[in-house]
């Protein structure tokens, strides 16, 4: 499975689906791959809460969760993608 963590600026923007945009998008892009079930996207926020990280806007489409977050470092990346991992039925970030 493929992951799309896609920095972004200022300006228009296109996004990890190809998606064109002329505002100010967030820093990062997250997609979530995950087996679809009750409450996953609440396990998976949480685990962005926890870490006290801005979400700026979630788009969840089957067996994707598309997460903004303002600010995210590519330092940050390896242990965010290790938590998201630890959700049951996330398969990929």
């Amino acid at each position: 499975m493929a992951a799309c963590l896609e920095p972004v600026g200022a300006g228009s923007q296109t996004d990890c689906r190809g998606r064109h945009s002329d505002h100010n998008p967030p820093n990062m892009r997250i997609d979530v791959q995950f087996t679809d079930r009750v409450g996953i996207a609440h396990e998976i926020l949480a685990v962005l809460a926890r870490r006290k990280l801005n979400v700026a806007a979630v788009e969840v489409e089957p067996p994707h969760i598309f997460i903004d977050i303002p600010k995210l470092g590519a330092n940050v990346l390896p242990s965010l993608r290790a938590d998201c991992l630890q959700v049951a039925d996330v398969h990929a970030v």
